[in-house]
């Protein structure tokens, strides 16, 4: 027998409290930023958290969303985690399981009531798209986690919350395509699973050790007439026109990465940009721009070219062990100089290695998820130090559904 503890949250708050209460004998405390361990140990932690913050990192923004606009702000979505005192040790089927479904409560200020092993954690941020997430440690598991016994407590939870309808799912393709079968055989009308996957993707990551290896390979990329620089850097030395300039460009940027998003507005693109420059949050947007005081110096009436943004890279989804990068974009003048490789990794240095975050917000890795058909991308983050895992991870819908935000 398999005893399983299907705990339900009311709140991101909640769930990230649950998830600090099982996970505080093995990674640092997310409230502290506690992350006072050898590089070892945190790339370690990184790795096995890699998957696992893709979930988390998104209760992390839907909390600082919910304290930073309004007490009474409440995040729709829901929140959950499956863990185990004894989780199967394969993935046979043979197992009897028995489900034990716990209520937590925004009011429960003392130690949660949770043990044993995540297996499987469930949340949607946005209440569109819902996250299904394991543990590295329990990848293996897949297969079994996938099976209805597991899949269909799940989906009675959800219709007993009254969260909103599921849209779409992402996550490993097997469990996604398992959560999709259980939520339309639970809810009679819903109509057929999309052939045509939104996304067919792969987790990859990057540590310390395999950054520092990097560092010598990159270097010997040529950027005569590049800068490549934080923007808080960059901006820190314009005066206002200039720094006005350079946000309309990196807008411009953001939007044509966001061009298979027709719903997403300029006002949008600003308040990404803004918002890091206004929190002075170093590490989170890189520029590669033109620089300006190379060789060939002004023109003929002693005015030096404005700043050309020719991409840039931002940061995001942040956890104590890990943050990833969001969005890569280069501008299409300027693809074939094997820029993206250096502008990703001058991000990432940043965030794993001495001499770029401090010590106090230095990660254990650094997340990515890139297609596999995206050729030139994968070349790009491979130079980078990337380590590209084989499973597949997807996002799919109910056909004629608007899948929503992602």
């Amino acid at each position: 027998m398999i005893y399983l503890k299907l705990h339900v949250f009311p709140s991101p708050r909640s769930f990230l409290r649950g998830n600090k209460a099982l996970s505080s004998n093995q990674s640092p405390d997310f409230t502290t930023g506690d992350a006072a361990e050898s590089n070892n140990s945190i790339s370690e932690i990184g790795v096995e958290r890699a998957a696992v913050d893709v979930a988390i990192g998104g209760a992390l923004d839907a909390y600082r969303k919910s304290v930073s606009i309004a007490s009474t702000y409440t995040p729709k979505g829901a929140w959950m985690m499956l863990s185990s005192l004894n989780p199967p040790q394969d993935v046979s089927f043979g197992y009897d399981i028995d489900v034990d479904i716990i209520w937590h409560s925004d009011m429960d200020y003392g130690t949660l009531d949770v043990a044993g092993t995540v297996l499987l954690m469930v949340c949607a941020p946005n209440a569109d798209t819902y996250y299904l997430v394991t543990p590295d440690s329990q990848s293996h598991l897949h297969a079994w986690l996938s099976h209805g016994t597991v899949q269909e407590p799940l989906v009675h939870v959800l219709k007993k919350a009254q969260v909103s309808p599921v849209l779409s799912a992402f996550g490993p393709k097997i469990l996604t395509d398992s959560f999709l079968a259980a939520w339309r055989t639970a809810n009679e009308g819903t109509p057929n699973i999309r052939e045509d996957t939104l996304l067919s993707t792969k987790l990859a990551y990057l540590t310390a050790s395999l950054c520092s290896e990097k560092a010598a390979q990159i270097d010997e990329i040529p950027l005569d007439g590049i800068k490549i620089l934080d923007i808080l850097v960059l901006l820190s030395d314009m005066d206002f026109d200039t720094i006005e300039n350079v946000k309309d460009q990196l807008v411009d940027c953001i939007l044509k990465f966001w061009t298979a998003l027709p719903d997403v507005s300029k006002a949008k693109a600003y308040e990404m940009a803004n918002d890091v420059i206004k929190k002075q949050e170093p590490g989170r947007i890189w520029l590669c721009v033109t620089d300006t005081l190379a060789p060939g110096g002004p023109d003929e009436t002693g005015n030096r070219p404005p700043v050309e943004v020719m991409g840039y890279v931002y940061m995001g989804r942040e956890t104590t062990s890990t943050i990833a990068v969001r969005n890569v974009f280069i501008q299409e003048k300027w693809r074939g100089r094997k820029l993206a490789a250096p502008l990703v990794y001058a991000a990432c240095r940043y965030w794993l290695l001495e001499g770029g975050a401090p010590i106090e917000k230095r990660k254990g890795a650094v997340s990515l998820f890139v297609e596999p058909s995206n050729r030139p991308a994968t070349m790009a983050y491979m130079k980078c130090g990337f380590i590209i895992r084989e499973e597949e991870w997807a996002r799919n819908g109910f056909e004629g559904v608007n899948p929503g935000d992602f």
